[in-house]
């Protein structure tokens, strides 16, 4: 990845919220433009978001996230914002991720590329099976994939849900690609997480926030200075 991060708070909403993740140990930041969702910005707040940070001089990596979307509106959201890194969290195919690289490439951007994977929760451990989750992610690997973020799968929705997922099974799990923590994290149970998981970075929305898109400044602060104490070095 050309844009690696360690520490991502995803949903952010508003300008303040950007500035005040700035301050923080955080290193990454997550626009969400799936419009039936809680966390949705649209262009307007998403340019205010990303002007607040360029004032503050602030090294954040924007990430795009993406469900459902067509190609030309992904790049277009994209080159517009300046954004560093597109995730998809929709329904999409490894077929269309490797359309959107070549046609990304063609346009000269710049652009890393991040697939969430959506795994059963770690209430329902029956339901995980490594070596299918293994398969999925070599899949997207093979298509041109950054990183894989993993995530907890809830019928009809695409994450910010607060479910775990087995952070044991994770640490398992196989990727030729940095593996990306995330499903009902919160700054109680991060330190727990990255013990047990092993993730390269972690990824937060519901657990740092007051209510859904409004980021808790005291929460953020503590989650993101326990994730980046044990994450530092990795």
């Amino acid at each position: 990845m050309n844009h690696p991060f360690k520490i991502k708070i995803c949903g952010v909403t508003s300008a303040d919220d950007a500035r005040m993740v700035a301050a923080s140990p955080a290193d990454a930041i997550g626009l969400n433009f799936y419009a039936p969702s809680k966390r949705f910005v649209d262009l307007p707040t998403a340019q205010s978001i990303v002007t607040a940070l360029s004032e503050a001089e602030s090294a954040l990596v924007t990430v795009g996230v993406f469900v459902n979307s067509d190609i030309e509106s992904i790049l277009a959201l994209s080159g517009t914002l300046g954004l560093h890194t597109v995730q998809l969290h929709g329904d999409e195919s490894p077929d269309f991720l490797s359309e959107l690289i070549h046609e990304a490439e063609k346009r000269e951007m710049m652009l890393d590329f991040i697939r969430a994977i959506r795994t059963p929760p770690s209430s329902d451990q029956a339901a995980v099976k490594q070596e299918e989750i293994e398969a999925e992610i070599n899949r997207w690997v093979n298509a041109g994939v950054g990183a894989i973020l993993i995530d907890a799968a809830v019928a009809g929705d695409f994450g910010g849900t607060g479910k775990q997922v087995n952070w044991a099974g994770f640490a398992e799990l196989h990727s030729p690609v940095p593996k990306i923590l995330a499903g009902g994290l919160t700054p109680e149970n991060v330190r727990s997480a990255i013990q047990t998981a092993l993730p390269f970075a972690v990824d937060v929305a519901s657990g740092v926030e007051t209510e859904p898109g409004q980021k808790n400044q005291a929460k953020t602060t503590l989650f993101t200075q326990t994730a980046f104490d044990l994450l530092a070095g990795n």
